[in-house]
């Protein structure tokens, strides 16, 4: 049996903008954006303290089953099998390091599909 990680309160904050309509985005990246620039506006702490939580549930010890299994007892909108939840994981934590450096987010666009045009 694995042991089951606990959400941190940035990771639920960030969770909860993970809707379903991800698809009007115009990327994954996007969806990322979206979900941490109103993660950052409902708790300005939530930036820092997310990329540290990442930091420690990404690390090897933790298995993908773990992760799918913390990303499936959020409040997130869609799902994934456990390694693209890893995979996407690591994309926010890539996305925080690059807008975030000193701890506060670059407010960057965001950019949906209808944008394309």
């Amino acid at each position: 049996m694995t042991k089951k990680l606990v959400a941190s309160p940035a990771f639920r904050s960030f969770t909860s903008f993970m809707i379903q309509d991800f698809e009007t985005f115009a990327s994954m990246d996007d969806v990322i954006r979206f979900g941490l620039q109103l993660a950052e506006r409902r708790n300005a702490l939530h930036t820092s303290e997310l990329e540290a939580y990442l930091k420690e549930i990404l690390s090897p010890s933790v298995s993908d089953a773990q992760i799918g299994q913390l990303w499936n007892s959020s409040s997130a909108e869609f799902s994934a099998d456990d390694r693209s939840i890893r995979d996407f994981l690591r994309r926010t934590l890539e996305i925080l390091q690059e807008d975030a450096p000193n701890g506060v987010l670059k407010k960057k666009p965001i950019r949906y599909k209808a944008d394309r045009n």
